[in-house]
This record gives structure tokens, C-alpha cells and sequence, in this order.
């Protein structure tokens, strides 16, 4: 059983299509849904967009994890050239100052040390250092993925109509509002078996630890 998450063809103007986003309104409201719920979907729904088209330009973990391997031994070599006089002899013109290179030395040293600490990063390696799932994108540890920008949005949204008390994560009607909100974004989950709701459990988690004081902002300013 898996998930397969892409990208599907949208209308020119999908934002304007009153059914995508009524039906989601409704969907999260239980009912009538307030004059402002739809206007906050459409925005974020473009928010979700935007990070699907990011999602998709990034690398995997594991050609990640092998250019920061090779970026540092090619570090290394240059800092041994910088460091060796017989090397730099050749490298310098007659009469060029050594120490013109003090500040690059020490900047090389410095992202040698960032270029480590990226290596043994948990959105890349678990923490006996074993690669994480190799196939999956990597995506850096101050940015949410679309999927969990999507379950963000439909965990802060929802807990407005129960008075501010936030769903469990495996929640099934979390799942249909997040599935609900993917698809009017552009996205489409290819295979879940007959319950794909099921599939956003993980997203929410991450969204739960996780929260967006920005989409709390908003969303206090249209409740208020």
C-alpha cells in the first residue's frame, strides 16, 4: 500500500471556479460555511501551489547526501592547495601576498563544518546516520513540504469551527478536507486503496509540531 503524489492539469483560472472552493468551504464547516472561509482557502490554496512546483525541483535525499560527501572532499583539496606553499607557488603570480588567502582559508573551514552538519541532518539521515528512504525529495528542516503546508492549513482552519480544540492527526475528516484542499491546488493522489484520506496522517504530525503562526494571524483577523 502506498501513496503517489503528482501534479495534474488545472483549468487557466481554477481560483474562479466557485464549486472547487464552495465545496471545500462546505466540507470544513460542517454546513453553510462563513463569507470568509472560501476567500482564505483560495489564498492559501495558491500558497499550496507554489510549494507543489518548489516540491518538484527538488533533489532526492540521497543525491542530496552524495553532493554534500563530494562537496566536501573537494573543500578539503582546495584547502590543502591553500595550505601547501610548494602548490600555491604555482597557483599565485610573482610577488601576490599569501595572505590574501587567510579570509578564504577560514571560510573554507567554516563551510566545511555547515557541509558536516548537513550531512547528519534528520530530514536527511536517521540517527544512527542511515539514509533515510532514498526516493523521497529532500526538503530543509525551516520548510514545510506542500503536503504539510496543506495539512497546516486544514489543521489551523478546522479547530476554529470546535472553539480552537485541534483534531488528532489521524482523524478522517482531516484527511477529506486535506485531500479536498490538494486536489483544488493541483495536486492528485494517484493510489490510496479506497480510503486516500488515510495517507495525510504523517502530514499532520509534522503540521502539529510544527505550527504556522502566520495561517493563526489570518485566521484570527477573519474571525475576529
Amino acid at each position: 500500500m502506498g501513496v503517489t503524489l503528482t501534479v495534474r492539469t488545472l483549468p487557466a483560472d481554477p481560483w474562479d471556479d466557485e464549486d472547487w472552493f464552495s465545496e471545500l468551504a462546505r466540507l470544513i464547516a460542517g454546513g453553510e460555511p462563513p463569507w470568509w472561509l472560501r476567500r482564505f482557502l483560495v489564498y492559501w490554496s495558491r500558497c499550496v501551489r507554489v510549494a507543489i512546483a518548489q516540491d518538484g525541483r527538488r533533489l532526492t535525499r540521497k543525491k542530496v547526501l552524495d553532493r554534500l560527501v563530494k562537496a566536501g572532499k573537494e573543500l578539503k583539496a582546495a584547502r590543502d592547495v591553500l595550505n601547501e606553499p610548494q602548490l600555491m607557488a604555482f597557483v599565485v603570480p610573482p610577488n601576490y601576498f599569501f595572505e590574501h588567502f587567510g579570509g578564504l582559508d577560514l571560510a573554507l573551514v567554516k563551510l566545511e563544518g555547515m557541509i558536516e552538519r548537513a550531512k547528519s541532518s534528520p530530514r536527511l539521515v536517521h540517527a544512527g546516520g542511515k539514509i533515510k528512504n532514498g526516493a523521497s525529495k529532500a526538503v530543509p528542516e525551516d520548510v514545510l513540504s506542500a503536503q504539510v503546508l496543506c495539512a497546516a492549513i486544514i489543521y489551523e482552519v478546522s479547530a476554529v469551527f470546535t472553539r480552537g480544540e485541534y483534531f488528532a492527526p489521524s482523524n478522517a475528516y482531516l484527511g477529506r478536507c486535506a485531500l479536498k484542499l490538494w486536489e483544488c491546488s493541483g495536486g492528485e493522489i494517484k493510489s490510496w486503496g479506497n480510503q486516500p484520506h488515510r495517507a495525510w496522517r504523517p502530514y499532520f504530525v509534522e503540521a502539529k509540531e510544527r505550527p504556522r503562526d502566520d495561517i493563526r494571524a489570518e485566521l484570527k483577523g477573519c474571525v475576529a
